[in-house]
């Protein structure tokens, strides 16, 4: 792999370090206030980034980076299903969210970005693909019962999975002034997997049961 260069450097120490400015501060400071706060300063911030509206969007880009390279990591070759891979799966790009929390939240609720709704309809339409596939992997291996596979009742699961997998970071930030994210954790992640409960045969609910006991006991090691 080839050496980074200086100028790749200092550029990805902008991302770093405007991205945990911004969890710890929100995202409305100016450039200014944040090359002060950080230390980085104005002018080595808008040689690489003129405006905010472009360091904010290169950080969520970078984190859709970081997830697309998890998703292939999860997803190379034959994917032999099982709830404790999902669970292990889920659990890391949980963890990536709270990386990005800010920009994150910040892209679900603004309604006025074209790129960001863009984004957000693309990575919609993708995903409910990937699900639909696990979901024929998991009613192939009798997790789950064939019903899910009717559209009517596809599109309504998509929605509240979606829903739950996607906002779980807003609402985590709006709610949970009172307990770290790894406290929290585990009743996201359960509520994510809940939203298969309606649907799992006998061995879908002691195969999930057993994988998110298990996960949560090494977790806890």
């Amino acid at each position: 792999m080839p050496q980074a260069s200086k100028g790749e450097l200092t550029r990805n120490k902008i991302l770093r370090d405007t991205n945990e400015f911004f969890n710890k501060n929100g995202i409305n400071s100016t450039i200014t206030e944040i090359g002060q706060q950080t230390g980085l300063g104005k002018s080595k911030i808008t040689n690489y980034f003129p405006k905010k509206e472009i360091l904010f969007k290169a950080i969520l880009e970078e984190y859709n980076e970081k997830a697309q390279h998890l998703f292939l990591q999860y997803h190379q070759g034959d994917i032999q299903f099982s709830f404790s891979w999902y669970v292990s799966y889920i659990s890391k790009v949980m963890d990536l969210m709270y990386e990005y929390r800010a920009v994150i939240n910040f892209s679900l609720v603004e309604d006025n970005n074209f790129e960001v709704n863009k984004h957000i309809r693309e990575s919609y339409l993708k995903n409910k693909k990937v699900i639909h596939q696990r979901i024929e992997f998991m009613v192939n291996q009798g997790l789950i019962d064939s019903s899910l596979l009717d559209q009517s009742e596809f599109n309504v699961f998509v929605l509240q999975y979606y829903s739950v997998a996607s906002f779980w970071i807003n609402i985590f930030q709006r709610v949970e002034s009172e307990r770290s994210y790894f406290e929290s954790k585990p009743d996201y992640l359960k509520a994510i997997l809940a939203c298969f409960n309606p649907y799992l045969t006998k061995k879908g609910k002691e195969e999930k049961s057993k994988a998110v006991e298990e996960f949560f006991a090494q977790e806890e090691a």
